[in-house]
């Protein structure tokens, strides 16, 4: 995500130093769906491969008896929200 928003400050930067017109529209329309579509398709395998760590953390933590691995269960941004930074009350078995 990092490297996508540093592309799109470059292209954005190069868009804005072009003269205005048409074709400067299209290509600002051009570039604001590919960023948008990009940031979308990256940030959805996030979230899933996250989902998949909660599964693996469950299953780990099922298996031993007690809560080893928790980060994902109760820190991820998928479960304690994007701007949220306190950790979720522990899982009670």
């Amino acid at each position: 995500m990092f490297q996508l928003m540093g592309a799109g400050a470059v292209l954005f930067v190069f868009l804005m130093g072009q003269g205005f017109g048409l074709r400067w529209f299209i290509s600002l329309f051009v570039f604001v769906l590919v960023i948008g579509l990009s940031s979308w398709f990256i940030g959805s395998d996030i979230l899933r491969a996250g989902d998949r760590l909660r599964e693996i953390e469950d299953d780990v933590n099922r298996r031993a008896g007690e809560n080893l691995l928790t980060w994902e269960t109760r820190w991820a941004r998928g479960v304690a929200g994007a701007w949220a930074r306190r950790p979720l009350p522990p899982i009670q078995r």
